[in-house]
């Protein structure tokens, strides 16, 4: 009797250690997705206010096809730095492991999150060498430094423009594009006629217009948000300034041609050289939201992809150095907008080509096509 209660005994103990290892093999072949503790991503995004198009797209695009193992947590910035900024610390109390960035407070928050040592990815940033600043930041859109040179390259080949004024926002977003312009501009032949200055809160630009008019330019090259290009080039019609106009690429939306009432037809600019939404994304953001997805919220989707891939690697905690490595390993990857490639300071690297405003629609020069955005 004794000896078979000693075999049953030992019967079952052989079952369960048997278990265990078949537990911790499959674990240890399991996808890391699959038993990592979940990432945390905090989101600030202008989800209100003027740039609310902006936020909301953005939103709905990088909630699109969020992984099984990330979280997002969004906060409000309403486009305001100091907002962005008390939205960074209730998102500090989440604990998040990634922070995503859209527009305001990109620049504010670079020692913020230099400190606490949490990878970064800034959008609608464009103000140049931001991502040198911090092993932890990155960024995917354009900037000043990848950015003007395309312009001037057109100006030079296709333009008959030797003297050029600048109107920019006194930020440093707008500092940047200003100082890469003049430089671009000396370094091609070209004189810088004048420059003038506004601010956020301006709301009449006729006294720094009619100061580049007064300089004879060739062209006006306009640095500012969407709604401020526009404000600036009503008020220039107004004044009946008949020069060329150029700005950067806030202007080329549907979006921002839909609120312009004409005053951008003609003026030359530079953007992603996508001329259209990959047919795959546009089928899967119809099938959950039942629209067409706008152009910040193919910038979203890609930002989850970017996340999955630099978390694919994230074992059972994560580890912030491991993301980074990760990220800026990233080589021609097949984004939204196009062939992707990150760079050692962590600038994810989207191709721009000039463009112009005709018809209503935003024409590719290099391409010969209209957009659909």
């Amino acid at each position: 009797m004794e000896n078979n209660k000693a075999k049953t005994v030992w019967r079952w103990l052989g079952i369960a250690i048997i278990l265990i290892l078949i537990i911790i093999i499959g674990i240890k072949n399991s996808s890391p997705e699959k038993y990592r503790e979940q990432i945390k991503v905090g989101v600030i995004a202008p989800l209100s206010g003027n740039q609310a198009f902006i936020g909301q797209d953005f939103k709905e695009g990088i909630e699109l096809s969020v992984p099984n193992g990330v979280s997002l947590f969004f906060e409000d910035s309403q486009g305001d730095i100091a907002k962005a900024v008390s939205a960074y610390n209730k998102l500090k109390l989440e604990k998040i492991d990634v922070l995503v960035v859209v527009g305001a407070g990109d620049e504010a928050l670079i020692p913020l999150v230099d400190k606490d040592k949490i990878p970064t990815i800034l959008t609608v940033s464009s103000t140049g060498g931001l991502p040198a600043k911090s092993k932890y930041v990155f960024r995917y859109f354009t900037n000043a430094d990848s950015d003007v040179p395309v312009m001037m390259k057109y100006i030079k080949d296709n333009l008959d423009v030797k003297k050029i004024g600048i109107i920019n926002i006194q930020d440093n977003y707008g500092i940047s594009y200003k100082g890469v312009f003049e430089k671009e501009a000396e370094r091609n032949g070209m004189v810088i006629s004048g420059a003038e200055q506004y601010f956020y809160s301006s709301l009449d630009y006729k006294t720094q217009l009619t100061k580049l008019n007064q300089t004879k330019p060739d062209a006006i090259y306009i640095v500012g948000l969407d709604y401020q290009v526009i404000q600036i080039l009503k008020q220039a019609k107004q004044l009946g300034i008949t020069t060329k106009f150029l700005a950067i690429g806030t202007i080329a939306t549907g979006y921002a041609i839909s609120q312009a009432d004409g005053t951008l037809e003609g003026v030359y600019t530079t953007a992603f050289c996508t001329d259209g939404s990959p047919l795959s994304f546009q089928e899967r953001f119809k099938t959950k939201y039942g629209k067409a997805g706008g152009f910040f919220a193919e910038i979203g989707d890609d930002i989850t992809s970017f996340i999955n891939m630099a978390s694919k690697s994230q074992g059972a905690k994560f580890s912030a150095d491991r993301f980074i490595e990760e990220l800026i390993s990233v080589k021609n990857y097949a984004a939204n907008t196009g062939s992707v490639s990150s760079t050692p300071e962590g600038e994810l690297m989207i191709e721009v080509c000039p463009k112009v405003i005709k018809d209503s629609k935003i024409y590719n020069l290099s391409t010969g096509k209209y957009s659909q955005y």
